[in-house]
């Protein structure tokens, strides 16, 4: 496949730019980044072999995030992390560190099981345009909605702006996608 060429390639671009403007970071960058970049390349190309290997994934994802959200509620309310609380208490298990920040909107920020709050938000603004299009024709559109309603109340639970306005973006590409644009100025 022509992605199987392009990542790659990426990666020495990547290099390339900043041997160019920071040399003094590219063995930490290009490594970290690179590993991360092609390593999450590799594990979709080796797993994801199939269409009906993609929904699973898909489904997987939506029930982790609905999982997640009664702790989310529990947590934005309380500022207790309940799932990190129960790891750490078991002996022998590290896990990540609990963050504290200013309450926004009235309510503490969710991490969950994340290391921060941003990364359990973007991690709900991935599952949802998951949720609204991928899954489209494989389960009812009021499910699929419903669905999609759960992992949107997860990503705003992290109070994460950019998660956020990832969350808003999609939705207006979606209904761009689904009614056109001109209907939409109408």
């Amino acid at each position: 496949l022509i992605s199987d060429i392009l990542f790659p390639i990426y990666v020495l671009w990547m290099a390339i730019a900043l041997t160019i403007n920071n040399p003094q970071q590219v063995v930490q960058q290009v490594g970290s980044t690179g590993i991360e970049f092609l390593g999450g390349y590799a594990m979709g190309r080796a797993y994801i072999r199939s269409p009906q290997d993609y929904l699973a994934l898909c489904r997987a994802l939506i029930l982790v995030a609905c999982l997640l959200v009664p702790f989310a509620l529990i947590e934005t309310i309380t500022g207790t992390p309940d799932i990190i609380m129960f790891l750490k208490s078991v002996p022998g298990m590290v896990t990540v560190a609990i963050v504290n920040y200013e309450p926004r909107l009235g309510l503490e920020r969710v991490q969950a099981t994340f290391a921060h709050p941003i990364h359990f938000g973007l991690f709900c603004s991935i599952i949802f345009s998951q949720t609204f299009v991928a899954l489209r024709g494989h389960m009812s559109n009021s499910t699929r909605y419903l669905l999609s309603a759960v992992v949107s109340l997860a990503g705003f639970l992290a109070l994460s702006s950019g998660a956020l306005l990832s969350i808003i973006l999609q939705f207006f590409f979606v209904v761009v996608n689904f009614y056109g644009f001109y209907h939409w100025l109408k």
